[in-house]
Order: C-alpha cells, then sequence, then structure tokens
C-alpha cells in the first residue's frame, strides 16, 4: 500500500502528530520528556523553524510549526529518529518506538493556527484521569502540566527562547491581557469541544483550514504526484543553496582556498565549522553527504562540529562571523533565485 504523500512547502504552517508502535507510550520518566524537549530545540534551531505551540503526552505528541524553508521531513526524520536511538539505549527497549511515519498536515492560516493551540493545549485533559476532573481542576491542571506550552502562553512559567508567542496579539495588545484572553478562550472548550475544528481535521489527511484551501492543497497534490511516490515528498516550489555557493561564501569571507574546507582534518578551523553548519541548515542534504563533501568525515563527526557552534557563546567573535556569513549567503541565495 503506497505512503500518504508528505507537502513541503516555504513557510508553511503544519500540525505535526506522532504516536507509539501499536500505540505504547514513548516517553516513560521525565528525563525521557527532558531529552526530547532538548532534541526538539537543537532542531528547530538547525532547520530554522518557529514552534507555535506542543504538548507532550505519554504515547504521542504534538507540534504547530512554520518552516522557512522546505525541510519537514529532515527535521522530523532527524528528530524522530535522534529520540528513538535514545530509547533504544536509555530503556532497551527493540524494535520501531514509532508507530508508521509522523502525520503532517498544512495549515490554511493564522485563525486556524489559533484554535489548533487550543486544541492542542487541551491534550492533557482528553485522558480519562484529566476527563475525571471537575471544571476548575481540569484548568488548574492545564495550567501545572509543564511538558505543554500552554503555561506559557497565560503567563505561568517564563516562554522558552524557542517558542514563537505571536498570536497572542489576536487577544490583546499587552502582554497580561493577552494572557488573560487566551485562558478565556482556552476555558470556552473545556465543556463542549471545538465541533467545527474536529470535523475539519477528520475531512482531510493533509491540512486543516476551509473547504476551498483543502480543495486546493489536494489538487496541488495530484498535479506534483509522481507515477511512483511511496517513498518520496512532493515538494511545493523551493530552492536550496548549493554547497558551490555555500564555499565560495565561506572561502571569499576568511579568504582561504576551497582545498582548506575539504582538507581531511579531524581539527577543523573556522572556515571549514561554519561552511558545514551553513550546508546542514541550507543546502537540503544529508550529514553523510555533507561529512563526503568536506573531506570524507563520518557523520558522528559533522553532529560534533555543528554541537561546537552552538555552544558557543553569542559574544564570541566566531559566532559574529558565522552571522554575518549566514546574512550574506541568504541574500545572495535570493538574489540567484
Amino acid at each position: 500500500m503506497a505512503r500518504s504523500l508528505r507537502i513541503n512547502q516555504i513557510d508553511g504552517y503544519y500540525h505535526i502528530t506522532s504516536r507509539g508502535n501499536a500505540r505504547q507510550d514513548i516517553f516513560f520518566i521525565d528525563e525521557d520528556r527532558r531529552r526530547f524537549v532538548s532534541q526538539l530545540r537543537d532542531n528547530l534551531a538547525t532547520y530554522q523553524i518557529k514552534l507555535y505551540a506542543g504538548v507532550l503526552m505519554t504515547n504521542h505528541f504534538h507540534l504547530l510549526i512554520r518552516l522557512s524553508r522546505a525541510n519537514l521531513s529532515t527535521f522530523m526524520q532527524r528528530l524522530l529518529t535522534s529520540y528513538a536511538l535514545y530509547v533504544h539505549y536509555k530503556h532497551g527497549r527493540p524494535g520501531h518506538l514509532f508507530q508508521g511515519r509522523f502525520k503532517a498536515k498544512i495549515v490554511e492560516d493564522e485563525s486556524y493556527l489559533i484554535r489548533l493551540t487550543r486544541y492542542i493545549h487541551l491534550n492533557p485533559i482528553k485522558t480519562k484521569a484529566g476527563r475525571n476532573l471537575n471544571d476548575t481542576d481540569k484548568l488548574q491542571y492545564l495550567e501545572q502540566y509543564q511538558w505543554s506550552t500552554y503555561p506559557a502562553y497565560i503567563g505561568k512559567s517564563a516562554p522558552p527562547g524557542y517558542l514563537t508567542l505571536d498570536l497572542l496579539k489576536y487577544f490583546g495588545d499587552q502582554s497580561v491581557k493577552a494572557q488573560r484572553e487566551y485562558k478565556k478562550y482556552i476555558s470556552e472548550c473545556i465543556v463542549q469541544d471545538d465541533e467545527e475544528l474536529k470535523q475539519v481535521l477528520s475531512s482531510s489527511i493533509y491540512a486543516v483550514g476551509s473547504d476551498q484551501f483543502i480543495k486546493n492543497v489536494e489538487l496541488g497534490l495530484t498535479e506534483l504526484r509522481h507515477e511512483d511516490c511511496r517513498d518520496q515528498d512532493v515538494n511545493y516550489p523551493h530552492a536550496y543553496i548549493s554547497l558551490e555557493r555555500i564555499n565560495r561564501c565561506v572561502c571569499d569571507f576568511y579568504q582561504v582556498e576551497l582545498d582548506i574546507l575539504k582538507r581531511r582534518s579531524r581539527n577543523a578551523g573556522r572556515a571549514k565549522r561554519a561552511a558545514i553548519e551553513l550546508a546542514c541548515r541550507f543546502s537540503g542534504l544529508s550529514q553523510r553527504e555533507i561529512g563526503q563533501h568536506y573531506g570524507g568525515i563520518r557523520c558522528q563527526s559533522v553532529s560534533k562540529i555543528r554541537r561546537q557552534i552552538r555552544e558557543l557563546n553569542g559574544s564570541e567573535d566566531e559566532v559574529k562571523e558565522f552571522l554575518k556569513i549566514m546574512k550574506t549567503l541568504q541574500v545572495s541565495g535570493q538574489k540567484a533565485n
């Protein structure tokens, strides 16, 4: 049976879900959740993805994100694979951790995003234990549930740096008022679900939005569909930045020859570190392919080099240099396209 197509779209909003294999648990202790959140944070930064809302349950999770590039599948593959490997080693659990491919629905606009944040944030009280609480206790439980972005939305916890709270602007000009109004918005569905949204969610496996939006998305998929698409995603128009352009930009900035970047060496200098990080962010290639290009280094070495970039203090010269190169590269990429 052919697998459902995955849509990659620049600047697209997505509702992401993934469940444990046979609906089994994927999070066993709080340390697991902390590990997943850490990996999520790193991958959001790597792939330049905005997180609007999220919740971790025992056997599944929800994410509401916005892409800046057509890299949805790469982002999710890295996130799920790294977490699954952690669980295998930490808990000694063989076999598949997740149930098939993750589910991703493209979202029409911010009006549906807002309703989806509520749907996601209400998940903790949709469990058997949550349903047995009275309405007041349900709200309190949601406020105290630390594996959700809801407490940050209403000011009960400091928002993490990787969370985007732009949607609160629709609830008030001032943060305190917006937080209060958003809490009211959540409480509206404590007693009764958003039946209209539930119907929208069940009407398509590809999109969340108006009837016309869903129709357009599915029509676009039909036009983009390959004869054999079981193992491929379909991409709405996008453009990656080639390794050649990345190399040229880095070499020009650091005034080095190309062979410096491709020379096999355990100690990568600033130029090589910058080139590898930029390639991972913008080329659309796997870490294995990038490692082969830059001197035949292994995936583990690519990951180590990238950690070196992330662990640098933001005031250090190397970080400032990297940001300058990235800005130049993005500008040149836009002109070329």
